[in-house]
């Protein structure tokens, strides 16, 4: 991608859920512990089935420091209308509105584009113009404009979204889309370790399950990055070893210009470093 551009993230959108309940609706139902998220804290959570599959995942921002009972978590579009769904079944419970934003306009940057944009942008006081979100180690931060908001030309923007994947790939981030709803449990793909899963907080949907594997499993699956010998065609692939046995699963596959990457779920005891596909036509190799 070429410097000082903007990556347009329209596969992103915004879910609101605003009211006095919002606080004690998200609280009980996140399995991130909301405590923790202020204007300037935005966090990583997830909803979880009762069978402790992951149902969406999201960032979690509070937006406004004048009003603590709005909250935004922002996803896949899709998924956010699932997440939006999940949540008006509990929703009579409580006060609240849940609506998804449709005047507001996402993008990525990197430094070199935050310059460009946002001058005035510092991480150390996090004032800017718009909402800039930084998480986990991601090079690219998240920015969220108003709609009409004139801050670059056409030129400037791309729709290019493999940079940003990348990026997501490099810090083992796995966003759940379609394709892994309620497949996926928060240890395959290390949700533990990115935080998204807060095993101090009180309950959620699904946390007993979570729980248990978490303190009695005694090998748990973990997320690896693998670079692949060509390109991979297919995310649910099952792995195997040089014996041809099955030990785990290419969870998301990126085919970038600087190579073909995997996300692959393995249990931690089955480290070699190589693997391959189930239909032999990859080799796949541990680079993280």
């Amino acid at each position: 991608m070429n410097k000082k551009r903007l990556i347009n993230l329209n596969y992103l959108n915004i879910l609101e859920i605003a009211g006095e309940g919002a606080m004690e609706l998200l609280q009980g139902q996140l399995t991130c512990d909301m405590d923790k998220v202020s204007p300037k804290n935005p966090i990583l959570g997830a909803i979880c089935n009762l069978k402790g599959r992951v149902v969406s995942s999201f960032i979690v921002i509070s937006p406004h420091e004048q009003n603590t009972n709005k909250f935004w978590l922002i996803g896949p579009e899709l998924m956010m209308k699932k997440t939006q769904e999940v949540l008006k079944k509990y929703s009579p419970f409580y006060q609240v509105d849940i609506s998804i934003l449709a005047d507001k306009d996402i993008y990525g940057a990197d430094n070199e584009a935050l310059k460009k944009f946002f001058p005035e942008f510092s991480l150390k006081d996090n004032q800017h113009s718009g909402l800039i979100l930084g998480y986990l180690d991601k090079s690219f931060k998240l920015i969220i404009i108003n709609q009409g908001d004139n801050i670059y030309d056409s030129g400037d923007v791309t729709s290019d979204l493999s940079d940003w994947y990348l990026d997501d790939f490099l810090n083992k981030d796995v966003e759940i889309t379609e394709d892994l709803s309620e497949k996926l449990t928060p240890h395959e793909i290390n949700y533990d370790v990115s935080e998204r899963v807060d095993f101090e907080k009180g309950c959620y949907t699904g946390q007993e399950i979570v729980a248990r594997m978490h303190y009695r499993a005694k090998s748990l699956p973990r997320l690896y990055l693998a670079e692949g010998s060509n390109d991979l065609a297919e995310a649910n692939m099952s792995i195997e070893d040089r014996t041809g046995k099955r030990i785990g699963s290419v969870v998301k596959v990126l085919n970038h210009q600087k190579g073909h990457y995997a996300l692959i779920s393995i249990k931690a005891d089955k480290i070699e470093g190589d693997y391959k596909t189930s239909d032999g036509r990859t080799l796949l190799t541990i680079k993280r």
